[in-house]
């Protein structure tokens, strides 16, 4: 180690040891949280939320190492806070038959069966074995699928059979602000619903937004077209295509996408 890191690490750690005792605790309690929370290398997989950018799913569908960047304290707990609330909105609407209802939960694996989609392979144990993914044991509600045909893995919230009619639900928590003037589903889920849409072969999305500190929800309707659907389809072609040849696809123009990325210095120097 050279001297000039030495130094450095003397001063900082002079700093800290000078700091009042809940202060340190505070400081040592979310670097943990953030040291737990280092983003790892995922499968190669397109994800739904990869759809806003075809640099994003370049890099998903390369393999490349995320960043090598601690996520924030308050995005993990953001994230973390909000797995349990959807957990705790599927367990209700799970409950809406026996409250007298006439709204359905309906198991995915059945729905899969019962439509023969026999392109859909349930993320189980012995999947995510057979292609290196760690298993983090099955849940209550959410269901990990993944569509052969397009190499698109996501996670499945819901399937509820609402007055006789199927329906995808997707269930967003959000800040107080976002939801308070929200009127409508968020155009940035959209290439979310066109791919859940497109490997389920249901039209319709039920979104439930709710916000994350008075628990407020909205409820909101969206027909995907099948037009929608083509375009997905054109999108992982293209990737694919640029996965095939080493060539780099631009980068969105939505420089919000760009926030939260794992590949944002990967992306900044442009590699392939």
């Amino acid at each position: 180690m050279s001297e000039a890191k030495k130094t450095l690490f003397s001063i900082i750690k002079e700093q800290v040891e000078g700091l009042p005792p809940e202060e340190t605790f505070l400081l040592e309690y979310t670097q943990t949280v953030q040291k737990c929370n280092k983003p790892k290398k995922g499968s190669v997989f397109y994800k739904p939320s990869s759809m806003n950018c075809k640099r994003l799913m370049y890099y998903i569908a390369r393999g490349k190492d995320p960043d090598d960047t601690l996520p924030s304290y308050s995005s993990v707990r953001i994230c973390e806070s909000g797995t349990d609330s959807h957990e705790r909105i599927q367990g209700y609407v799970s409950s809406m038959r026996d409250k007298g209802f006439d709204c359905d939960w309906i198991d995915p694996k059945w729905y899969i069966k019962n439509k023969g989609l026999d392109y859909l392979v349930v993320q189980d144990e012995a999947f995510c074995a057979e292609h290196g993914l760690e298993w983090h044991g099955e849940k209550n509600f959410e269901t990990k699928l993944f569509d052969t045909r397009y190499n698109l893995s996501f996670l499945c919230d819901g399937i509820i059979r609402f007055h006789g009619k199927y329906y995808i639900l997707e269930i967003k928590t959000e800040a107080d602000w976002k939801n308070m003037n929200r009127k409508e589903a968020d155009a940035k889920h959209r290439n979310q619903a066109r791919c859940y849409s497109l490997s389920l072969g249901i039209n319709d999305i039920m979104w439930i937004y709710e916000s994350r500190n008075i628990c407020n929800p909205q409820v909101f309707h969206t027909h995907i077209e099948d037009s929608e659907k083509e375009e997905i389809i054109f999108t992982i072609e293209e990737v694919d295509s640029c996965v095939a040849d080493l060539k780099l696809p631009p980068r969105t123009d939505a420089q919000q996408n760009c926030q939260y990325c794992d590949f944002r210095k990967l992306c900044a120097r442009g590699e392939v």
